[in-house]
Parts: structure tokens; sequence; C-alpha cells
């Protein structure tokens, strides 16, 4: 794999003047037995990636570019079905990571909402709906950036391997291509097969072939305009496909 670099300066900078979010507070409350567990962040709200555990039932929130204020790391709840509320700084490096993890004795739905410097999820008990919590204000639905796979329903065993709550690591170098982040820049052929070019949120560029190591995963297939990826999350493996954007005409 050839590594090469872009010379993005105003890219960068943008990247790395992005302020940082801080999870300064929670609060716990239960209404005929549905639950709303509020996120209280000091400066932007961040963007959440939220993902359903499902041994032992748990919801888990990660929030990009956020440092961890919480004075502690477990508070018991035992409101409705949810137990306790479990937080930490997952990652420092290279953006900051704050994952917090909501333990349940069971989980059918759940419904997440933005609300001024709150995030609010609503728990429903067992026969309930999740509905957002009732205020006089107008809520927004938190804007996320486009996942390359669904992952709100997506569950995990763990059959005897570590908690995924714990911080990973270093398994793997940062000199691996993060899909999640990357965008397919070019394709080309050579007389070996097609390789591709890609290039990560700082800027820098990658090549490509089929084979080649990518973070949690491998290349498994370059098509004229396509890359497929296999990616390995939580004992699965998922599908992602990246596509050349078509230029405009």
């Amino acid at each position: 794999m050839k590594v090469f670099k872009y010379f993005f300066t105003i890219l960068f900078i943008a990247g790395a003047l992005r302020a940082q979010s801080k999870l300064v507070g929670y609060g716990v409350s239960e209404s005929e037995g549905i639950v709303s567990v509020e996120l209280e962040f000091e400066g932007e709200v961040p963007y959440i990636t939220d993902f359903v555990l499902k041994s032992p039932p748990r919801i888990v929130l990660d929030m990009d570019n956020t440092l961890y204020k919480l004075p502690g790391r477990i508070f018991t709840v035992n409101k409705g079905i949810v137990l306790r509320i479990r937080g930490s700084q997952y990652k420092r490096e290279p953006v900051p990571i704050t994952r917090v993890v909501i333990d349940m004795e069971q989980l059918d739905s759940y419904d997440m909402k933005k609300e001024g410097s709150k995030v609010i999820i609503t728990i429903p008990g067992e026969g309930k709906k999740a509905i957002p919590p009732a205020s006089s204000t107008t809520k927004q639905k938190i804007t996320k950036k486009p996942h390359l796979a669904l992952r709100s329903l997506y569950f995990y065993r763990s059959r005897g391997k570590r908690d995924p709550f714990m911080p990973i690591l270093e398994e793997e170098s940062d000199s691996l291509l993060n899909v999640a982040d990357a965008k397919l820049i070019g394709i080309m052929r050579e007389p070996g097969g097609y390789i591709a070019l890609l290039e990560d949120k700082e800027g820098k560029g990658y090549i490509l072939k089929e084979g080649d190591r990518v973070r949690k995963g491998r290349v498994i297939k370059i098509k004229p305009k396509s890359v497929i990826f296999a990616i390995f999350d939580f004992g699965f493996t998922r599908r992602v496909e990246l596509k050349l954007e078509e230029k405009e005409k």
C-alpha cells in the first residue's frame, strides 16, 4: 500500500480549528414507564453515532470530538427498564471521543432528539412506544453525517470476547485508512488490475489494490467506478462500498 499526501491547507486548518464539545451533565426522569435520559453539552452538540448491543441489552453513544467531563464513570439509575449509565473518554487521539452506555433490562426501541444544548433519549418500557419528550420548544432531530451502514439496529453477542465499552489499545496502525472517513477520488487501471485512489478527512491520500488492509478490514473488490471493503465490527462482517462521485455536467 502506497501513501501520498495532499496539501489541502484550508481543509486541514478548518478541521484543526473545529470546536470541541464537552459532556458536562446528565439527568434521568420517568413518566408512565417511559424513561428520559438527558445529556447536556458545553459548546456545540456533537455528532453522535448510536448502536445497540443485545447481550446484555444496552444503547451505546459515541460522541465525536467531545471531552468527558462528568464527575464519575458509573451512575446507578434503576428507573423503568434502565439500570445504569456508564461513561468514559473512549479515545483521546487523533480526535477525542466520549462514549456513554445505557444499560437496561431489555430494549425494544428508543428515540433520540436534540433540544438546545441537550440530547434527549427516550426509552419506553415493555409494551410502550418511544415518543419524544414533551416540551414547549421546537425540537430538531440530530443532524448526522451519512452512514455507510445502518447501526441503530445492529446487535452484538460477546461470546466471551472483550466488552466493546473498553477502549481499544492501538489494535491497528494509525497509518491504515479509516473507511468511515474516506472518499473515493479516482480509479486507475494497471496491467495487474484496478487500483483505487482515496482520501481521508485530513486530506491524506491512499493508493489501494485488492487485498490491501484498511482499518478493521480489507479491500475485497475494485470496480471501474467503486471499491468494496469487508469491515469487521463486533464479531460480524459487513460490506461497505464507496462510489466515485459523478461530476456535474
